[in-house]
């Protein structure tokens, strides 16, 4: 490991236990090839943006990979490498970076900065290493695409299914990777989990052509998707039929612009589609439907550490008598059924799933990756907060994968992400590209700092200005008089709808109406009705803003540290007061928050009476 001013130079022996890369840049192969999360990058391609938390996601782990294909399944035999990771990327001036392709949100790796030291060592932080299991049916599924698309059998259709918790997400990132290291040069990603999405804020479902490999955690690599619908909750419980349609239109949306992908780029784009974690009751019927619409090529089913949530074995989702192969979907002619594959899912305590793995929030809190040692390589572009204390970290050394985040500490990143960054669109001034710490050299130091500085900018970002009678007010899960709306948007996170605006009739019923293609998610700052203006801060850019003729309300919160800051990770472990020179003039709605309580949130049954009461009513 050698340095320079603005790079560190990396050489990995073929029998190295690999290399930890965490915060931001561009890796440049120079020699051989090198596996970073399942995408392999040779000497002479084009740099790769990544972008990876040490604290809440885990470090990037870089191996050798083998100088020549393998047959999948084989135990490949690496050579060695070097490779070259830049701060800035090469042969762009430093802030104009476009963070990888792919209509990312992120400035990738610029000026951010990043830490490197070897695996296995004493300063090596957590970090997640795919099971072989994963890897070796990630190839699999990379090479059955690529034969699918010589052969001209149309595209791979995979479907990544599995109960909370188990590592949806995780495999479908690194199943993406494995595809574009296999040749695609581009592949199509359905996101149908509202709840923890890989590539938006909580409480959309999305479509996206990824032209470049998901490196980092989720909430590291948003990306402007091509399609997306505000489903306005966490999960598809609150309005199932609305998830549905939403779901059929992003199909329709893939068999529809697959073609003119294809001409583009010479072949078809296989689709990943990541699912939702909901599998019994009702949400095992909305998988079913998913799947019958779908008419995957392949389903790779998660298992749990309890076999009780496993989903059931075979084409459970087939309609009886069907031959199992469902229906719908973009072909006239029904499909085969498709290859299913069972692997284990993520274990219990184990790094990787809901949103990436590695040390959770409490772990980031209390500072666990701090403490820098010789042997981690450092390059910033600015001194951290609390002394400048930098690169590696102490954990427990052995760079093993710390607890996997929790849903709720997932969806506070992707909130922490997506307040940085409209902070910074409205010239507020708080840098993305932090979830936490361990990523850019600019971030703060633990989660709780990272918080309070994006609630603090968030608060005191001038919002955009829009008249009331240009915009329609439409809630989605709950009814409200029409003088009331105001009153109900005030300090919401409401889906920016964009088109023709609707009649008011249209707009009070949205719930019941199709859901309209939605270009972001906003923060209604105030509502002025007197003067008939709104105020909302958005990560959305202006050109794409100017557009949107519809706000709607859902049921999405801020987590409580982004509300006051000065709390813990998870939003559920806020405390202090306000901090900054701004205080935050929104708060949650329609429940109340249970980060001071530490019990679920409040519920009321007016209408039901204790039985130690009944004598007394009935008198």
């Amino acid at each position: 490991m050698e340095e320079g001013i603005g790079f560190t130079q990396l050489e990995l022996a073929a029998d190295s236990q690999g290399c930890l890369l965490w915060g931001s840049g561009w890796l440049e192969v120079t020699a051989g090839r090198i596996d970073i999360g399942g995408f392999v990058a040779a000497a002479g391609a084009p740099p790769v943006a990544f972008s990876a938390d040490a604290r809440a996601g885990g470090a990037l782990l870089l191996l050798p990979a083998p100088a020549a294909a393998q047959v999948p399944r084989a135990t490949p035999a690496a050579a060695a490498a070097a490779a070259v990771v830049h701060r800035t990327e090469p042969g762009r001036a430093s802030g104009s970076g476009g963070g990888g392709g792919g209509g990312s949100l992120e400035s990738g790796g610029g000026g951010g900065g990043f830490w490197a030291c070897p695996a296995g060592g004493a300063a090596a932080p957590p970090c997640h290493a795919p099971a072989p299991e994963w890897r070796a049916a990630a190839a699999a599924l990379a090479a059955a695409a690529s034969q699918r698309a010589a052969a001209g059998a149309g595209p791979a259709v995979v479907a990544v299914c599995g109960p909370k918790g188990a590592g949806k997400s995780t495999f479908a990132r690194l199943l993406v990777n494995a595809l574009m290291s296999s040749g695609h040069a581009g592949v199509a990603y359905i996101d149908t989990d509202c709840g923890q999405p890989e590539l938006t804020p909580p409480g959309l479902v999305s479509g996206h052509v990824l032209a470049a490999p998901l490196l980092g955690a989720p909430h590291l690599h948003h990306r402007r998707p091509e399609l997306a619908f505000f489903q306005g909750d966490v999960s598809p419980e609150s309005d199932p039929g609305r998830y549905l349609a939403a779901l059929q239109q992003l199909l329709a949306w893939y068999w529809q612009s697959a073609p003119a992908a294809a001409a583009a780029a010479g072949a078809w784009p296989p689709l990943v589609v990541n699912t939702h974690g909901w599998v019994s009751g009702l949400g095992l019927e909305l998988l079913c439907e998913l799947l019958r619409a779908l008419e995957p090529t392949h389903v790779v089913q998660l298992g749990s550490a309890n076999p009780r949530k496993d989903l059931p074995e075979g084409p459970f989702w087939a309609d009886p008598g069907s031959g199992g192969g469902g229906g719908g979907g973009g072909g006239a002619q029904q499909r085969p059924p498709p290859d299913i594959l069972r692997l284990p899912g993520v274990r219990a305590g184990e790094g990787g799933g809901g949103g990436g793995g590695g040390g959770g929030l409490g772990a980031a809190a209390s500072g666990e990756v701090g403490g820098g040692a010789s042997t981690v390589s450092r390059q910033s572009g600015a001194t951290t907060p609390g002394g400048g204390g930098g690169g590696g970290g102490g954990g427990d050394g052995s760079g093993r994968a710390g607890r996997a985040l929790l849903a709720v500490e997932s969806r506070s990143l992707h909130w922490l992400s997506w307040a940085q960054r409209a902070a910074a669109a409205a010239g507020g001034g708080a840098a993305s590209g932090g979830g936490g710490g361990g990523g850019g050299a600019a971030a703060p130091d633990d989660a709780a700092d990272a918080f309070a500085a994006a609630a603090a900018a968030l608060a005191a970002a001038p919002p955009y200005a829009a008249p009331l009678r240009a915009l329609a007010l439409s809630p989605l899960h709950d009814d409200a008089p029409a003088g009331q709306l105001p009153r109900a948007f005030n300090g919401a996170l409401v889906g920016l709808v964009a088109g023709d605006r609707p009649h008011a009739a249209a707009a009070a019923s949205a719930g019941d109406a199709p859901p309209r293609p939605c270009v972001g998610v906003g923060l209604v700052r105030a509502v002025d009705p007197s003067r008939g203006r709104l105020y909302l801060l958005t990560d959305v850019p202006p050109e794409a803003l100017a557009a949107v003729s519809e706000l709607q309300l859902g049921r999405l919160e801020l987590p409580q540290p982004l509300l006051c800051g000065g709390g813990g990770g998870g939003g559920g472990g806020g405390g202090g007061g306000c901090v900054g020179p701004a205080a935050p003039p929104y708060d949650a709605l329609f429940c109340l928050n249970a980060a001071a309580t530490g019990s679920g949130a409040a519920r009321a049954r007016n209408n039901l009476l204790r039985a130690s009461l009944l004598p007394q009513a009935q008198r």
